[in-house]
């Protein structure tokens, strides 16, 4: 006996079948025999009994119906040697635990097991002939419990004479008639069954095992009958034994037969009918139950076809059957099984693979006739051909307008050339060939588009890549206002006006124009000698570009100290205008703004010539400050004198030249002098000196003033002393201003880009005056040099960043102007030679 484990597992293996939809009734045609004790085992029943087992689930619960068709031992089936009615057969159905037993070996009669709930003997009986009958009812409760099986056992005995009893058996849902029970099985370890003729063959099923590598089919008195080894798609010639003999054949089992049906067919032999038994071993000697009854069938050609395999894309494979035959007209079934457990049936179908490389591929015709061998396969390979890959090669940032080479050499495919190399660009352009040279006239990101066509005749021939680059914009460098600073001063330079149109964080550097650097957006510096220094800023966005680096110039001038120098009589009588000259003073960078005076008597007066007189005998310290007008702390300078004052026995005269006034340029201003007086004598002349140029000798003088601004108009008297100091002399400021006048508008446009040498043209006609014509342009074009006229044109031979300015002047007497400016940024010229990225 097998241990209940093994037991368990093989048993539970031998269930697979009917759910692979096995017969469960036999056919009206009975091929199982069972002779009598007395035959001679020549016959082909070498023990004169047969084992069955009927199997149903565990959890079926509704009886099962053993029925047995022709079960006498006379009749139209039967074989009968000498008279009837002297052989019997006995029927025998067990139950419960024991019920199920697997032979030892060949010869051995199944141990004796389970208990007896049916028994019937027939001998011959007409009423039974050619008939079936229910022999038992079972309770699947009563079956003994093996695995998830209930399970009983049949034993079928020739118990008397020597005829052979042909019968069939079945397990039905009714007990009147044949009905399918589902899932339940029928089948024995040693079976003897009849072959009839030679036009059909009978066929015997079974479950090749898993876990087996071989098999040995046994039969007894085969009568050399033409036996086979059958699955669905391959047929092994079996070696068939003579009569009253064992013979044996081992059979290879392939990884496929395993789990799956298989059959044992014979046909025709030595003599007609051919009783043969037939048991199926594996290597261990397990026997391998075989379903009961046997099937018959006509004679079967395998179906045969061919293929053809077309791509779809990279993925997709069609695949159609072609040619396909079966020489029995059966209608025909295709399966296809692809990697990865899925099959798909039909004629034409479409699968796509997952991966590139070499697939498995099996195609399956399966015919209609229902016998175990109705299959023809044929397993091939399929490759998915990998589609080319596009690489393209390119600079993350380029510079506007400079070349970039765009790579795509290093796109490949698997086993082919790449024939062709298609750029597409996102500024509308498009090129062919394996690398391209491009500059790009916008900034701001740009796609890279780069499609590749391999030379294969496949679907799968084409790949695309897009890449970004991005073409920098030039920072823009603002180094800041013109400067007039002092010597030593410590000045701030800040480039915090500065900006990337890309938004780049920028990096300053400064070259100071007196051989300093330094970096930092804002920096300090001071200059120790005067002079005009140009400050270059360069601000730099690190993009590691041509155009990284935009630069702009400021102006720094330095002021050189004035110089003042004072020219005057060293002494004077009381009374006694003098003259005090400071015209030998100067500023070596530019003019003298202002003259100042201070006579040491309390009184003060400017310009660049005054007179004074003292009216009291001392010594008098006079100062002159001049300024240059720059405001800054050494834009002034001092000289003094002191001047000694002697009494000159007159009293000299009081000049009044009236109060400070404001006029209109233009206007006929009046001046009186009348309260001017002499305290001991007279007033004997009157001298009116105006600054802009113009004298009087009057009492009531007039001057028309044409320029705006403030002017001092000093009057000089003389009495009748004819001493020194017979003179006097006051001043009078008069501010001239300029009646109302609409300022003109100046208009230049927008900023504009250029390149190293490119003549630039500006345009300032749009300049207007709301009251009056524009009659002036006046240019100043960032780099030093000025121009004139409404539209001049300029070339600038460095690159960097330029502020221009137009000042426009009206036609009005008063003389109105505005200002506009724009920038200018200078790039290199195109067509400089720019490295290679």
């Amino acid at each position: 006996m097998l241990g209940d484990i093994t037991r368990t597992i093989i048993v539970a293996a031998l269930f697979v079948g009917a759910a692979a939809g096995f017969p469960a009734l036999a056919a009206e045609e009975p091929l199982l025999i069972t002779y009598g004790r007395d035959a001679a085992t020549l016959e082909g029943d070498h023990d004169h009994r047969l084992v069955i087992f009927v199997s149903v689930p565990e959890d079926h619960a509704a009886p099962v119906h053993l029925r047995v068709f022709d079960p006498d031992t006379g009749g139209t089936f039967d074989t009968a040697y000498g008279a009837w009615n002297d052989s019997k057969t006995r029927f025998a159905v067990f139950a419960g635990p024991g019920a199920f037993a697997m032979p030892e070996n060949r010869d051995a009669v199944p141990p004796p097991g389970g208990e007896l709930i049916a028994e019937r003997t027939f001998a011959w009986n007409r009423s039974v002939d050619g008939t079936w009958i229910t022999l038992a009812t079972l309770d699947p409760a009563q079956g003994d419990l093996v695995h998830d099986r209930r399970v009983f056992r049949l034993v079928v005995e020739g118990t008397a004479g020597d005829d052979g009893n042909v019968y069939a058996v079945a397990a039905s849902a009714s007990e009147d008639e044949n009905v399918d029970v589902p899932d339940a099985r029928l089948y024995s370890f040693r079976p003897t069954f009849r072959v009839l003729d030679d036009d059909l063959f009978s066929e015997l099923r079974f479950i090749v095992p898993n876990g087996v590598d071989e098999l040995t089919v046994f039969n007894f008195d085969a009568a050399f009958a033409t036996m086979t080894f059958t699955t669905q798609f391959r047929t092994v010639p079996l070696r068939a034994s003579g009569q009253g003999v064992w013979d044996y054949a081992k059979v290879a089992i392939e990884e496929r037969d395993r789990g799956n049906v298989a059959a044992v067919t014979i046909q025709g032999g030595d003599e007609l009918p051919n009783d043969v038994t037939i048991f199926v071993a594996t290597s261990n000697n397990r026997f391998v139950p075989m379903d009961v009854p046997p099937l018959r069938w006509p004679g079967n050609t395998r179906p045969s076809a061919g293929y053809t395999s077309t791509p779809n894309d990279c993925h997709a494979v069609n695949f159609d059957v072609r040619d396909a035959q079966d020489a029995n007209g059966d209608d025909l079934t295709y399966l296809w099984y692809f990697p990865g457990g899925k099959i798909v049936s039909g004629g034409s179908v479409t699968h796509a693979f997952g991966t590139v490389g070499t697939h498995p591929v099996r195609l399956e015709v399966i015919d209609a006739s229902g016998v175990v061998g109705n299959g023809w396969a044929e397993n091939f390979e399929i490759t998915i051909k990998a589609p080319p890959v596009a690489h393209a090669m390119a600079p993350l940032i380029a510079a506007l307008g400079e070349p970039v080479r765009l790579d795509g050499t290093r796109s490949y495919s698997d086993g082919y050339d790449i024939a062709r190399f298609s750029w597409r660009l996102s500024d509308g352009s498009t090129h062919e060939g394996a690398y391209i040279n491009h500059a790009f006239r916008t900034i701001g990101s740009h796609t890279i588009g780069l499609s590749v066509v391999d030379a294969a005749d496949h679907p799968c021939n084409g790949d695309g890549t897009e890449r970004l680059l991005r073409v920098n914009a030039r920072p823009v460098a603002v180094a800041g206002e013109d400067l007039h600073v002092a010597t030593g001063e410590i000045f701030r330079l800040d480039a915090g006006a500065s900006a990337d149109p890309d938004g780049e964080a920028l990096g300053f550097a400064w070259d100071l124009g007196d051989g300093a650097r330094t970096d930092g957006p804002v920096v300090e510096h001071s200059y120790a000698a005067p002079g005009i220094y140009h400050v270059r800023l360069n601000a730099d966005d690190a993009t590691g570009v041509s155009n990284r680096a935009g630069l702009d110039v400021a102006r720094v001038v330095v002021n050189a100290p004035p110089v003042a120098e004072v020219e005057a009589p060293q002494s004077a009588f009381t009374g006694e205008v003098m003259t005090f000259d400071a015209r030998g003073s100067h500023d070596p960078d530019g003019s003298i703004a202002s003259y100042r005076w201070r006579f040491g008597d309390g009184s003060e007066k400017s310009g660049a010539v005054v007179t004074h007189a003292y009216f009291a005998p001392g010594k008098y310290d006079v100062a002159l400050r001049v300024e240059d007008g720059s405001q800054l702390a050494n834009g002034i300078a001092f000289d003094q004198m002191s001047v000694t004052v002697r009494d000159a026995a007159n009293t000299p005269p009081v000049a009044a030249a009236g109060a400070d006034m404001i006029a209109a340029v233009g206007e006929i201003v009046s001046f009186d002098g009348s309260a001017s007086a002499d305290p001991d004598g007279n007033i004997v002349a009157y001298h009116w000196n105006f600054e802009p140029g113009g004298e009087a000798t009057s009492v009531v003088a007039q001057y028309t003033f044409l320029q705006a601004g403030d002017y001092d108009v000093e009057l000089t008297v003389h009495d009748n002393s004819g001493k020194p100091n017979a003179a006097a002399t006051d001043t009078v400021r008069v501010r001239v201003v300029v009646p109302e006048n609409d300022t003109p508008i100046a208009r230049i446009g927008a900023d504009i880009t250029a390149e190293v040498g490119q003549i630039v043209t500006f345009d300032a006609s749009a300049s207007r005056d709301p009251d009056g014509n524009v009659v002036a342009y006046a240019w100043e074009f960032g780099d030093g040099a000025k121009g004139w006229g409404v539209s001049p044109a300029y070339t600038y031979f460095a690159e960097g960043v330029y502020r221009v300015t137009v000042t426009v002047t009206d036609d009005s007497e008063f003389i109105g102007t505005a200002a506009d400016s724009l920038t200018v940024v200078v790039l290199p010229s195109s067509g400089a030679q720019t490295e290679e990225q």
